[in-house]
């Protein structure tokens, strides 16, 4: 991939060596965003430095951008366990129009980047050449596996997503050292919530409760006064 679409993950990874990393926009239901994106690495790839431990590497490689990060208001977390670790930076906008002001990913994800709005509907775009990023001159340091996630509680009217996933109502684009050329586009209509397909099943099985529960009900009570009829002719 171009320098430019992975420039933050690499700001953070700088002595990464085939790191994954993902960028994720989540636009809440009030058109806020929140912003995050994750830097991962094999345990391995900890041992051949001299430092003594995974969270002193991830330190060393954080410290020269610390004072934009803070600065800037990003939130900073360590992920650490034993196959591997990394660090995952987060920040939130008060709107759509405050992240393209304010963040600095649209500008450094593209050649083109877009965002249309309309009465009722958002179209987000983004365009770049990717190929084959190395973040050394000697091709040392690259990053081999990479994907641009957005989550959107709003009805999605059209995409060219690599994949979704309807509960979680996320969108990924992948990326890797072939891509050389990929658009991210996406338009929703901000004025419809998506609803859950699963948010009436416990008014369903509720439902199904009541049905059965009054099926029961007659079939007890017709049990009943048969019975009685049956020891009245007895009688």
């Amino acid at each position: 991939m171009n320098k430019k679409i992975l420039i933050l993950f690499i700001s953070l990874f700088i002595l990464c060596s085939g790191c994954t990393a993902e960028y994720t926009l989540e636009i809440k239901e009030d058109l806020t965003v929140k912003e995050s994106f994750t830097a991962m690495e094999d345990a391995d790839f900890y041992n051949s430095y001299e430092y003594s431990s995974a969270q002193e590497v991830i330190g060393f490689m954080l410290e020269p951008n610390l004072d934009y990060l803070n600065k800037n208001g990003f939130e900073i977390s360590q992920i650490l366990n034993k196959k591997e670790a990394g660090v995952k930076v987060e920040n939130t906008y008060g709107s759509i129009k405050e992240f393209k002001e304010k963040s600095k990913v649209p500008e450094q994800l593209s050649e083109e980047w877009s965002y249309v709005e309309s009465e009722d509907s958002i179209t987000l775009s983004i365009k770049g050449s990717f190929h084959h990023a190395e973040q050394s001159q000697d091709g040392l340091y690259s990053i081999h596996d990479a994907r641009i996630k957005l989550i959107i509680p709003f009805e999605v009217t059209s995409h060219n997503a690599d994949s979704f996933n309807r509960d979680t109502h996320s969108y990924v684009w992948n990326f890797d050292e072939e891509t050389e050329e990929k658009e991210i586009k996406i338009t929703f209509n901000k004025n419809l919530i998506k609803k859950d397909e699963n948010s009436n099943f416990p008014y369903i099985i509720i439902g199904i409760v009541v049905v059965v529960g009054l099926i029961l009900f007659i079939g007890i009570s017709g049990f009943i006064t048969g019975n009685k009829n049956r020891n009245n002719l007895e009688d």
